[in-house]
Protein backbone atom coordinates (compact mmCIF):
# COMPACT_ATOMS: atom_id res chain seq x y z
CA UNK A 1 0.00 0.00 0.00
CA UNK A 2 1.52 3.28 -0.76
CA UNK A 3 1.83 6.04 1.19
CA UNK A 4 -1.20 8.33 -0.32
CA UNK A 5 -3.52 5.08 0.04
CA UNK A 6 -2.40 4.88 3.58
CA UNK A 7 -2.85 9.07 4.03
CA UNK A 8 -6.23 8.28 2.62
CA UNK A 9 -7.08 5.17 4.71
CA UNK A 10 -6.55 7.17 7.85
CA UNK A 11 -8.42 10.45 7.05
CA UNK A 12 -11.47 8.03 6.13
CA UNK A 13 -11.01 6.28 9.55
CA UNK A 14 -10.75 9.91 11.52
CA UNK A 15 -13.80 11.31 9.82
CA UNK A 16 -15.52 8.20 10.67
CA UNK A 17 -14.82 8.04 14.26
CA UNK A 18 -14.97 11.70 14.56
CA UNK A 19 -18.79 11.37 13.60
CA UNK A 20 -19.14 8.72 15.27
CA UNK A 21 -18.17 10.50 18.60
CA UNK A 22 -20.12 13.31 17.37
CA UNK A 23 -23.04 11.80 17.48
CA UNK A 24 -23.29 10.37 20.71
CA UNK A 25 -22.51 13.29 22.15
CA UNK A 26 -24.98 15.14 19.89
CA UNK A 27 -27.69 12.34 21.60
CA UNK A 28 -26.69 12.67 24.97
CA UNK A 29 -27.34 16.58 25.16
CA UNK A 30 -29.94 16.67 23.17
CA UNK A 31 -31.74 14.21 25.45
CA UNK A 32 -30.40 16.24 28.60
CA UNK A 33 -31.12 19.81 27.11
CA UNK A 34 -34.14 19.75 24.77
CA UNK A 35 -37.08 19.27 26.80
CA UNK A 36 -39.37 17.78 23.90
CA UNK A 37 -40.76 15.04 22.41
CA UNK A 38 -38.62 15.30 19.42
CA UNK A 39 -35.54 14.89 20.52
CA UNK A 40 -35.29 11.26 19.23
CA UNK A 41 -36.33 12.58 15.41
CA UNK A 42 -33.83 15.84 15.73
CA UNK A 43 -30.94 13.01 16.76
CA UNK A 44 -31.96 10.72 14.13
CA UNK A 45 -32.40 13.32 11.29
CA UNK A 46 -28.65 14.48 12.13
CA UNK A 47 -27.55 10.63 11.86
CA UNK A 48 -29.77 9.87 8.72
CA UNK A 49 -28.10 13.03 7.36
CA UNK A 50 -24.86 12.27 7.99
CA UNK A 51 -24.81 8.88 6.78
CA UNK A 52 -26.65 10.23 3.35
CA UNK A 53 -23.67 13.04 3.58
CA UNK A 54 -20.91 9.51 3.54
CA UNK A 55 -22.86 7.68 0.55
CA UNK A 56 -22.74 11.03 -1.63
CA UNK A 57 -18.90 12.30 -0.19
CA UNK A 58 -17.88 8.24 -1.75
CA UNK A 59 -20.30 8.48 -5.29
CA UNK A 60 -18.71 11.64 -5.52
CA UNK A 61 -14.84 10.32 -5.50
CA UNK A 62 -15.70 7.10 -7.92
CA UNK A 63 -17.07 9.79 -10.38
CA UNK A 64 -14.20 12.10 -9.45
CA UNK A 65 -11.58 9.06 -10.64
CA UNK A 66 -13.65 7.96 -13.31
CA UNK A 67 -12.95 11.52 -14.91
CA UNK A 68 -9.81 11.66 -13.50
CA UNK A 69 -8.80 8.39 -15.61
CA UNK A 70 -11.03 9.58 -18.52
CA UNK A 71 -9.25 12.40 -19.14
CA UNK A 72 -6.02 11.64 -17.68
CA UNK A 73 -5.52 14.05 -15.18
CA UNK A 74 -2.40 14.38 -13.22
CA UNK A 75 -1.08 16.90 -10.39
CA UNK A 76 1.95 17.29 -12.96
CA UNK A 77 0.56 17.82 -15.92
CA UNK A 78 -3.23 19.69 -15.85
CA UNK A 79 -2.79 20.86 -12.11
CA UNK A 80 -5.67 23.39 -12.55
CA UNK A 81 -7.81 21.07 -13.84
CA UNK A 82 -7.64 18.42 -11.33
CA UNK A 83 -7.99 21.27 -8.43
CA UNK A 84 -10.71 22.28 -10.24
CA UNK A 85 -12.48 18.83 -10.41
CA UNK A 86 -12.13 18.45 -6.42
CA UNK A 87 -13.18 21.57 -5.53
CA UNK A 88 -16.37 21.16 -8.00
CA UNK A 89 -16.63 17.70 -6.57
CA UNK A 90 -16.49 18.91 -2.25
CA UNK A 91 -17.94 22.44 -2.90
CA UNK A 92 -21.07 21.47 -3.34
CA UNK A 93 -21.32 19.13 -0.17
CA UNK A 94 -19.96 21.32 1.82
CA UNK A 95 -22.72 24.27 0.72
CA UNK A 96 -25.61 21.69 1.29
CA UNK A 97 -24.45 20.79 4.60
CA UNK A 98 -24.39 24.31 5.92
CA UNK A 99 -27.89 24.80 4.47
CA UNK A 100 -29.05 21.38 5.91
CA UNK A 101 -27.11 21.91 9.80
CA UNK A 102 -28.68 25.91 9.12
CA UNK A 103 -32.34 24.34 8.70
CA UNK A 104 -31.82 21.65 11.27
CA UNK A 105 -30.80 24.21 14.34
CA UNK A 106 -34.24 26.57 13.14
CA UNK A 107 -35.95 23.19 14.99
CA UNK A 108 -38.83 24.04 16.82
CA UNK A 109 -37.66 24.33 20.59
CA UNK A 110 -39.31 25.15 24.25
CA UNK A 111 -36.62 27.55 25.32
CA UNK A 112 -33.65 29.74 24.29
CA UNK A 113 -31.09 28.07 25.64
CA UNK A 114 -32.08 24.82 23.50
CA UNK A 115 -32.08 26.83 20.47
CA UNK A 116 -28.88 27.88 21.43
CA UNK A 117 -27.65 24.33 22.01
CA UNK A 118 -29.30 23.66 18.31
CA UNK A 119 -27.19 26.22 17.01
CA UNK A 120 -23.81 24.89 18.59
CA UNK A 121 -24.61 21.57 17.75
CA UNK A 122 -25.14 22.55 13.70
CA UNK A 123 -21.88 24.13 13.91
CA UNK A 124 -19.96 21.59 15.34
CA UNK A 125 -21.91 19.16 12.73
CA UNK A 126 -20.54 21.46 9.86
CA UNK A 127 -16.42 20.82 11.39
CA UNK A 128 -17.46 17.16 11.34
CA UNK A 129 -18.64 17.08 7.77
CA UNK A 130 -15.72 19.33 6.83
CA UNK A 131 -13.54 16.89 8.05
CA UNK A 132 -15.39 13.52 6.04
CA UNK A 133 -15.50 15.81 2.68
CA UNK A 134 -11.81 16.81 3.28
CA UNK A 135 -11.19 13.38 3.67
CA UNK A 136 -11.65 12.87 -0.14
CA UNK A 137 -9.06 15.27 -1.33
CA UNK A 138 -5.16 16.31 -0.35
CA UNK A 139 -4.31 19.91 0.46
CA UNK A 140 -4.54 23.40 2.22
CA UNK A 141 -6.71 24.92 -0.73
CA UNK A 142 -9.32 22.10 -0.62
CA UNK A 143 -9.26 22.85 3.47
CA UNK A 144 -9.52 26.76 3.33
CA UNK A 145 -11.76 26.60 0.49
CA UNK A 146 -14.34 24.43 2.22
CA UNK A 147 -13.97 26.00 5.50
CA UNK A 148 -15.26 29.64 4.02
CA UNK A 149 -18.00 27.79 2.46
CA UNK A 150 -19.45 26.20 4.87
CA UNK A 151 -18.81 29.14 6.93
CA UNK A 152 -20.63 32.01 4.73
CA UNK A 153 -23.20 28.73 3.99
CA UNK A 154 -24.52 28.32 7.24
CA UNK A 155 -24.72 32.04 8.32
CA UNK A 156 -26.45 32.60 5.18
CA UNK A 157 -28.87 29.85 5.37
CA UNK A 158 -29.60 30.60 9.02
CA UNK A 159 -31.14 33.81 8.08
CA UNK A 160 -33.30 32.34 5.16
CA UNK A 161 -36.97 31.89 6.03
CA UNK A 162 -37.71 27.80 7.20
CA UNK A 163 -40.36 26.26 4.70
CA UNK A 164 -43.07 24.34 6.46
Amino acid sequence: MDENTKEGLERNLIAIDLMAVFLVITGGLLWLFVPSLTTWGLWSNMALNFGKLWLAVIVGRGLGNIIIGLFRLNIYDSYKRLIGLNLLLTVPFMLGWAAFAAQWAASPVTNLASGFLLYVLALLSCIVAHTLVISLTFGAIYRIVNFGVWVIGFIVFSFAPVGQ
